[in-house]
């Protein structure tokens, strides 16, 4: 869903002339990752953390995976909004994606100032 997003996302929203469709398509496409990452990844990492435990020890454990979770989020969210405001669809690809342009580059780094 991602990869398509991304695609709608440069050849469609990130354009001087935007496409209806092409929107429609990037906010179709971002919605149904959030409800499947939701719904297998988010629940998923909670419900298994507090079944794997003995009873013992079962409260240390899922307080150790709430904790792990919630610093991995800060820890990859937190840099995610100046990414994107710097480099645009671009942080969907990762570090094979295509460089910035001195223009582009000039133009996020003036857009801070």
């Amino acid at each position: 869903m991602l990869i398509v997003f991304t695609v709608m996302l440069a050849k469609y929203v990130s354009v001087p002339v935007p496409n209806k469709g092409g929107e429609k398509v990037a906010v179709v496409c971002i919605m149904m990752f959030v409800f499947f990452y939701g719904l297998f990844v988010d629940a998923a990492s909670f419900i298994y953390s507090s079944e794997i435990y003995p009873t013992n020890i079962r409260s240390r454990g899922v307080a150790m995976a709430t904790c792990t979770y919630f610093v991995a989020c800060i820890t990859y969210v937190t840099p995610g909004a100046t990414a994107i405001a710097t480099i645009g669809y671009r942080y969907y690809i990762g570090e094979d994606g295509p460089q910035l342009s001195k223009k582009q580059a000039n133009r996020s780094q003036s857009s801070f100032a």
